[in-house]
């Protein structure tokens, strides 16, 4: 059986842009689970997709999360996807977040003003001053082929939201 231990991005992200994204003019909260629908998500991932279930991050404001969980997908393993949506911020803020060593993240093109993708296990982009993330929660026993799979699947999911937002 494998345990619950996720390697996951999208948290991580969260917490560290607490000191970023007390800068500037207060914004709407963005709903989550209102950004991407359960098809769309079985479509990227395959299998069965559950209703999102919302998740307000504690401490960052007009932040928020959703996620959904597949079962029987094409990654080969079940796991949750995290969608994300955090609070908005200038670019150089999120490239100065991005450039943190601890991130280990490789620069994307074609997602909105600036993106990366880490192996710690997600998409993080930026369009219209606003932070997204999309990420398959791994766990501590997922084959290295499963992680590239999710990776790609997570890929795909965050080039279908930022074709959305």
């Amino acid at each position: 059986m494998r345990t619950a231990t996720r390697l996951c991005l999208v948290p991580v992200a969260a917490a560290l842009l607490v000191a970023l994204a007390g800068c500037g003019s207060p914004s709407a909260t963005v709903l989550a689970c209102n950004l991407v629908a359960t098809s769309e998500i079985a479509t990227v991932y395959g299998g069965t997709v559950s209703p999102g279930r919302p998740n307000i991050t504690p401490g960052v404001a007009d932040s928020s999360s959703c996620v959904y969980t597949v079962k029987g997908g094409n990654v080969g393993t079940d796991g949750d996807i995290d969608v994300t949506a955090l609070a908005p911020m200038s670019l150089s803020s999120f490239q100065t977040w991005a450039s943190n060593p601890l991130l280990d993240h490789k620069t994307l093109s074609g997602l909105g003003d600036a993106a990366f993708y880490s192996e710690a296990g997600g998409v993080v982009f930026q369009k219209r001053s606003r932070p997204y993330g999309v990420s398959f929660g791994v766990l501590a026993s997922t084959t290295r082929a499963e992680i590239l799979k999710a990776h790609g699947d997570d890929m795909r999911l965050a080039g279908v939201l930022a074709g959305k937002v």
